[in-house]
């Protein structure tokens, strides 16, 4: 009874503080709005840096001499998101990602309205919104393995080990919770409640993955630390997939916006005006992406031991 309380506080806690973190985005939706484009690249430089500069050098440690197949993980990680995300498409009428047709810019998610908080609570319609995003399912899957990976600090000895779990997974959570509203504001330009639908199912993964673990491996009685740095691993390939979804659809948006109107005044000097301003935009994309990066680069120096 004990060790069950224990990890429903740690899930509650965890859910909680999730939600809240995630809701943050929405009180400066204006600002966040007005700088729309700086704030996708400070995205994408978070999930980039947070993949390579805490998850793999963390699953790195733990691998101990399995090390030489961190590849392997990586790769099955990045597929395992792929595959599932196909197939769920696929059984689904092929709606989200493959369904559209239009001019409209592919955001690789599927709309259902939602028309009150209480909608909310719809597990059902909530649940397919999270699978058809191109963006959160595979930040779920990433959710998921943060939980699984929590599970051993319920029955692994190691200290140190377990704090570096606990802090890692806490801490890089909250660049990618902010990441993840941002990207369906901005980018995906979702309403308020769909976002929080999906932030929902978001904040709600680790903990799933946390209480099933910690289940599994008391009942089985199962130890072994190597374990927790194939699901570190494999976590990093579920975001590169989450990275690669964020770029190709910010090309896509890009490819519509970037159009303009044919106009027979239009003067050479209109053009020096519109490159200069390209000019503009591209070096502030540029470091608010090199920005982003060094977010989780700061962090790490907090989590190394």
């Amino acid at each position: 009874m004990a060790f069950l309380l224990k990890i429903l506080s740690y899930a509650l806690i965890l859910a909680v503080f999730s939600s809240l973190i995630g809701t943050l985005p929405l009180f400066y939706s204006n600002f966040l709005t007005k700088y729309r484009s700086h704030f996708i690249n400070i995205s994408k430089g978070i999930i980039l840096s947070t993949i390579f500069i805490i998850i793999v050098p963390e699953g790195m440690e733990v691998l101990g001499d399995d090390v030489k197949n961190l590849g392997v993980y990586i790769v099955l990680g990045f597929v395992f998101v792929y595959i599932t995300e196909e197939y769920i498409h696929l059984l689904t009428n092929g709606h989200g990602k493959k369904g559209n047709q239009g001019n409209i810019p592919d955001t690789g998610n599927f709309s259902i309205s939602l028309q009150s908080y209480y909608q909310l609570f719809n597990v059902k319609s909530t649940f397919k919104l999270m699978l058809h995003n191109s963006i959160t399912f595979p930040l779920f899957i990433h959710g998921l393995t943060d939980g699984f990976t929590m599970g051993f600090i319920t029955i692994s000895e190691n200290k140190k080990i377990n704090t570096v779990i606990l802090l890692s997974t806490l801490i890089h959570k909250i660049p990618a919770l902010i990441s993840l509203m941002m990207i369906l504001m901005l980018q995906q330009q979702l309403p308020r409640l769909e976002c929080l639908a999906n932030l929902n199912w978001f904040a709600l993964s680790t903990p799933i993955g946390f209480i099933f673990t910690s289940l599994f491996l008391k009942i089985f009685n199962i130890k072994n630390d190597k374990v927790i740095g194939m699901f570190l691993v494999a976590s990093a390939g579920s975001l590169i997939y989450a990275l690669i979804q964020t770029f190709v659809s910010d090309e896509e948006v890009l490819s519509v916006d970037s159009g303009f109107d044919i106009q027979t005044d239009f003067s050479i000097n209109d053009y020096d005006e519109v490159d200069s301003l390209h000019e503009i935009n591209t070096n502030a994309k540029v470091l608010c992406f090199i920005g982003g990066c060094s977010i989780p680069l700061v962090i790490s120096f907090f989590i190394k031991e």
